[in-house]
């Protein structure tokens, strides 16, 4: 097994090195990324939009139906664990190989869609050829694909420290897309380090500079603390920590709760008294009826919800570079639950100047 187990710096490679042995070019990231890209799910999408009218809106009930697809998901994650957890260590490696099928890692009678890593192994066939291929890859390599099986566990449980970005940080736990609400569109979304760059080129580069010494600042200073010394999980995010406070990064907030971001959406914050409360509909009953997403340029009528795959595998490693360049995020708009206001679908690319919204189907 040491001839072809390569050391590597983090777990989600450690994984590659075993489905690559497994399956060969099928069972590489990048593979199934090209594969992602040139598919139906991400070319159906629609991506780049002009004007607010090329989003589609979303119902009520679609709305309702991902939630409850997104918890039958997280509910086969936790009964993964509870079937672990259970045997204290008497688990076979035929149960593990299940376990891996059901992870969308190897073969299974569940449907594509309904396993927990989709986008990680290409296992589409077009042919009875290359069926009996891949089975018989999975029969030459069971033991192999137990050790994933066992393995990705690990993937499932939150607050487990990963290699990230030459960071040790907690993890999250099973996450099957990222979401980011915006209670208006304004055509662009922008890290708030970019919101007030000036228009011309060198005041802003002067801009960035200055936003980036603030952060290094505000590391510097938070190091300094105890708590942050002894913190026993991995690194702290000092970046994360500035956002919060009200310090401009780069960065954009995400969550894996769609309920969070219907909040966001569907919400505003009273610069006065410092609280959140549910749009009014004076508040978008017109284009132009909030005069600070006007001056923007943007349109009051709707809210916008982003969403992203957010597979453990590979996902959150190709998220964070997306985050980090001009790369397509997909977004979802929707009509929440006891509002007015009319939330589209739609998808965003992220880059550190501007973020074109763009739009995606994720039900």
């Amino acid at each position: 097994m040491d001839g072809y187990i390569n050391v590597s710096g983090s777990g989600f490679e450690y994984l590659q090195n075993f489905t690559s042995e497994i399956y060969g070019e099928r069972g590489q990231f990048a593979h199934s990324l090209k594969r992602y890209l040139a598919g139906p799910e991400w070319h159906n999408a629609c991506r780049v939009v002009k004007t607010v009218e090329e989003i589609p809106m979303i119902t009520e009930e679609q709305i309702r139906q991902q939630i409850q697809w997104e918890a039958m998901l997280r509910d086969k994650a936790y009964a993964m664990q509870n079937f672990v957890w259970s045997r204290s260590g008497e688990v076979s490696e035929e149960d593990y190989c299940a376990i891996a099928a059901d992870m969308g890692l190897a073969p299974s009678p569940c449907p594509w869609e309904e396993t927990l890593f989709p986008h990680v192994v290409d296992l589409f066939v077009c042919s009875k050829a290359q069926e009996e291929e891949i089975f018989d890859c999975v029969e030459r390599h069971k033991s192999l694909l137990g050790i994933i099986g066992n393995l990705m566990m690990d993937s499932l449980s939150d607050r487990q420290v990963i290699s990230c970005r030459g960071r040790m940080l907690l993890s999250q736990g099973y996450v099957r897309n990222f979401y980011r609400g915006e209670n208006a569109y304004y055509g662009t979304s922008r890290p708030s380090l970019f919101r007030s760059s000036p228009i011309d080129p060198e005041e802003a580069k002067f801009h960035r500079l200055i936003g980036h010494i603030r952060i290094i600042e505000f590391s510097l200073w938070i190091q300094k603390l105890d708590y942050v010394k002894q913190w026993p999980c991995g690194d702290v995010f000092h970046g994360a920590i500035a956002q919060h406070y009200g310090i401009p990064t780069n960065g954009l907030d995400v969550t894996s709760d769609l309920k969070v971001a219907l909040f966001f959406a569907c919400c505003y914050f009273d610069q006065e008294t410092k609280r959140w409360y549910p749009l009014e509909k004076e508040q978008f009953e017109y284009a132009n009826a909030r005069a600070d997403v006007a001056k923007l340029g943007g349109d009051s009528r709707y809210g916008l919800i982003f969403s992203a795959p957010a597979a453990r595998c590979c996902g959150i490693r190709i998220f964070i570079s997306v985050l980090q360049r001009p790369s397509a995020i997909s977004l979802l708009c929707v009509v929440p639950t006891k509002a007015d206001i009319l939330l589209k679908q739609a998808s965003l690319t992220i880059c550190t100047k501007t973020l074109p919204i763009q739009s995606t189907n994720s039900s």
